[in-house]
């Protein structure tokens, strides 16, 4: 049998000869199995001796292991030491603790170099005084992000074992930003204090929050945030938690007054651009390279506008890549834009334009009336009230949108359409009568009225808006 480091380091070098095989560097198997890659590079040296039974599942499934392959790459975990018998963080013996993160997209591709800067940023300030806070993601609207950021902090979620926070700030969002009294609100009911228990006042349960997170090893995700005011009564006051940040905005203050470290995210480079286009289209973009990279081009290689050009591409299965492309180009010249390159805004407007215009009338109806509500997505019920159709109506035009690229599925019966998608929605929206949108959002607001006043006001102010308008 041999010692119990001679039988795991059989297993880092079934994981190291398997990863190999596949054709992946340590960084990307670690972006596939969302893991950090010093957890792949521990188990292939042997440096860690108890691997997580949902870590080994997740490296199965990121190398594709199936049939005997699989089972033999479990034995082999099973056998290291302690093995596959611990529970991983969110196993029933883990420590207590809010798992708050939001699901990592599936086909996330790239920022090989990004993901390596975030973790050095957390890794220089380890143990040192203070919060380390990490701006994440400074950039353009959909340059990706809130992406790249719940990418890291899953794979970084193991070293915060007491939990993860995270609250959408929507600092940039059609209605107004979250205020930080909301937010840690929901923070101290997420901890299991009950409303009569939350202090009224905003000082006060910041206070209790950072009491909260005193010694605890916890990592907190503020999204789409869009002023160092909102962010900085939620930062704890313990050197064990870290904070990872998303704005647009510059966030000086933060950096200046808090010890923030900025990580400011570029389009996607053209290889990146092209290995998004080929995880989200398929063979028919390896086959065809040249295409690929035009229609990348005219995306201006915004990450977003390349998963909406995908999009197109899904609900267009027969077209190849150079039509698409070629469309592409002609739409940007109606809009008096180059072919390829130009200013991002521009390049996503062209792209929407083009995807809206592959959508069937009623469909397109579904997505100019989920602009209008405020937050950051709908439920089904939600979807149901304000289209004014029995659920399993709304299902099919909405998960045609997700397949678009247009709306977002960020957990099951949850649609999510991106701000700046949003934006160029509610330009289309606004041509409809205002009659008809107030009866949409007065069906919502019903819909609501059970579930909670906050949300009820916030569209009651969308209303008024309407009126105002």
């Amino acid at each position: 049998m041999g010692t119990d480091e001679e039988r795991h380091s059989d297993f880092g070098r079934l994981l190291r000869r398997r990863r190999v095989e596949a054709g992946l560097t340590q960084e990307e198997l670690a972006t596939r199995a969302e893991l950090s890659v010093r957890t792949i590079r521990d188990l292939e040296r042997g440096t860690t001796t108890r691997p997580y039974r949902h870590s080994v599942d997740r490296l199965a499934d990121a190398l594709r292991l199936a049939g005997d392959g699989r089972q033999e790459f479990s034995r082999a975990a099973r056998r290291s030491p302690g093995g596959t018998g611990i529970p991983g963080p969110s196993g029933p013996a883990g420590p207590p603790g809010p798992r708050q993160l939001p699901a990592a997209a599936p086909d996330f591709t790239g920022r090989f170099a990004e993901l390596t800067a975030l973790t050095e940023l957390l890794e220089w300030d380890s143990g040192g005084p203070g919060t380390v806070v990490v701006a994440a993601a400074g950039g353009i609207a959909g340059v990706g992000k809130t992406t790249l950021g719940v990418t890291w902090a899953h794979q970084l979620a193991g070293r915060f074992p007491d939990g993860q926070l995270y609250a959408d700030l929507r600092g940039y969002g059609a209605g107004p930003p979250v205020r930080p009294a909301a937010v840690l609100a929901a923070f101290l009911t997420a901890f299991g204090l009950a409303r009569p228990d939350i202090p009224p006042g905003a000082e006060e349960r910041a206070a209790r929050y950072r009491s909260l997170l005193a010694g605890r090893r916890m990592l907190v995700f503020l999204d789409n945030a869009g002023s160092a005011e909102q962010i900085r009564p939620l930062l704890p006051g313990s050197a064990a938690c870290a904070v990872v940040v998303t704005s647009r905005d510059a966030l000086a203050g933060l950096v200046a007054r808090d010890g923030a470290r900025r990580l400011d995210l570029d389009l996607f480079s053209p290889a990146d651009a092209d290995m998004l286009l080929a995880t989200l289209i398929g063979d028919r973009a390896t086959a065809s390279p040249d295409a690929t990279a035009d229609l990348a081009a005219g995306c201006t290689r915004l990450p977003l506008a390349v998963r909406v050009a995908a999009g197109v591409a899904a609900l267009r299965p027969g077209a190849p890549v150079a039509e698409l492309a070629a469309e592409l180009a002609a739409e940007r010249q109606r809009q008096g834009l180059a072919a390829t390159g130009g200013p991002a805004p521009a390049a996503l407007r062209a792209v929407f334009t083009w995807s809206h215009r592959q959508l069937d009338p009623a469909v397109a109806h579904v997505l100019r009336l989920v602009s209008l509500p405020p937050g950051p997505g709908l439920d089904l019920p939600a979807a149901a009230a304000l289209l004014d159709l029995p659920p399993a109506a709304v299902e099919q035009p909405l998960g045609l949108l997700a397949r678009a690229g247009l709306l977002r599925v960020t957990a099951p019966g949850w649609y999510v359409l991106h701000d700046a998608l949003r934006a160029l929605v509610r330009e289309l929206a606004a041509g409809a009568p205002a009659a008809d949108r107030r009866v949409a959002l007065t069906r919502l607001r019903d819909h609501h009225a059970g579930l909670g006043a906050a949300a009820a006001d916030e569209i009651t102010a969308e209303l008024d808006a309407l009126d105002d308008g």
